[in-house]
């Protein structure tokens, strides 16, 4: 997903640029990232190019290979949905879900499958609603290295 002039928004940029960083400061190539995680080359190119969306699920892919200790917590998925459930929730009065849905132009099922974890949401999505929610996207996703 790009803009108008072809820039993939802020968001996008900033995980490409932390899985580039991720990777590098682990020491592997593109090539070893990919085979150690069960992916073609080109997958971890686009998405530090900022080519490709980045999901809530390839930062959890990315942080369990890159990651010590990843693999011990819950999956990154159910972290980032308590979170959006917890932020919604903190509204007074409580916001619904109904209206969150509305504010950031979803389905209520869209942002019930979020909260459940049962649907991957990209960063740029998670972006949305964390807007509607007027908090920043890093209180959803605050537990990067």
């Amino acid at each position: 997903m790009t803009d108008e002039r072809g820039t993939p928004p802020l968001t996008q940029q900033f995980y490409a640029n932390w899985v580039r960083n991720l990777r590098e400061t682990a020491g592997y190539t593109q090539q070893a990232l990919a085979k150690h995680m069960g992916v073609h080359r080109s997958f971890v190119s686009h998405i530090e190019s900022g080519k490709r969306v980045i999901s809530v699920d390839t930062i959890g892919q990315f942080r369990l290979a890159l990651i010590v200790g990843e693999a011990e917590k819950p999956p990154y998925r159910q972290r980032v949905a308590a979170r959006l459930q917890n932020a919604r929730l903190k509204i007074t009065p409580r916001l619904s879900q109904e209206a969150l849905a509305e504010m950031a132009g979803f389905s209520v099922g869209y942002v019930a499958k979020v909260e459940k974890a049962s649907v991957s949401t990209t960063v740029v999505r998670l972006e949305r609603l964390a807007s509607s929610l007027k908090i920043e996207i890093s209180e959803l996703l605050d537990d990067l290295p």
